[in-house]
């Protein structure tokens, strides 16, 4: 009788032990049920916030609120094309410009005019606008700094090319666009002799579209670059100038890698 009683308590006795375990491994259940809810809505907070803001930025880029940032870096250095080529004045040997003989010197050497993307956000395309400030005919057939004779303001105020990038062009990075097409416009309209040669200053001004927005945005202050250029009026026959400007295939220029110092 005394071991029955014993077996039935040690029965109860296990019977409770495992209601106790049963119960911690509730509470232990519960308690990490109620934490990975609290991470996962915390989550879903985080998740929800980071689509706000993408959704945000979105419409901010489509409203224009958001502008790109470019950034002027210079023009093609004078001094890197043929001899041929250069106009020297002054004692001193200095570049007063480049002076092509022919249209195919001009897409050859193809002048460029290199930005960098001074912003956070990727450009996908960026607007060339030419015009020019000061035009001079060599009348005489004088070297050009000895007779340059002001030359007929031209017609055409703006000759613009836009340039849709395939790979954007990041922030921090720079490229090199072609400006060919854009000074073809301004040639087309000086009207000289083809044993002539026309010399002009060129006013370059550039915006830029952000990756998914809608305006363009001006270099800030309204910054623009002065390119001077000389050209033979023979060889820069009508027909040809136009052919060129319809079929115009831009070489985009990628600078040189910079050394660390």
């Amino acid at each position: 009788m005394d071991t029955e009683n014993a077996e039935a308590v040690n029965s109860r006795i296990s019977r409770l032990a495992n209601r106790v375990t049963l119960s911690n491994a509730l509470a232990v259940l519960s308690l990490f049920v109620a934490v990975a809810a609290v991470y996962y809505t915390r989550d879903q907070a985080q998740m929800a916030a980071e689509a706000n803001r993408i959704s945000k930025e979105a419409n901010d880029r489509a409203a224009g609120r958001v502008g790109a940032n470019l950034e002027i870096v210079g023009m093609t250095n004078p001094d890197t094309a043929p001899a041929a080529l250069r106009v020297d004045v002054g004692d001193g040997g200095q570049v007063l410009a480049i002076r092509y003989r022919t249209v195919d010197d001009l897409l050859e050497y193809n002048p460029c005019v290199f930005v960098k993307n001074a912003g956070p956000d990727p450009i996908d395309t960026i607007r060339v606008q030419v015009t020019t400030d000061r035009q001079f005919m060599d009348l005489l057939g004088l070297p050009l700094h000895r007779d340059l004779v002001r030359g007929k303001a031209l017609l055409r105020q703006i000759e613009t090319q836009e340039f849709p990038l395939h790979s954007k062009l990041l922030p921090k990075h720079e490229i090199g666009l072609p400006i060919s097409r854009c000074l073809l416009g301004q040639m087309l309209q000086v009207d000289g002799k083809i044993d002539q040669t026309a010399y002009a200053i060129f006013n370059i001004r550039l915006s830029a579209k952000i990756a998914g927005g809608s305006t363009f945005d001006p270099i800030e202050n309204g910054r623009m670059l002065y390119a001077s250029f000389a050209w033979s009026i023979g060889g820069f026959p009508a027909e040809k100038c136009k052919a060129v400007m319809a079929e115009f295939q831009p070489r985009f220029v990628m600078p040189p890698p910079k050394l660390d110092k």
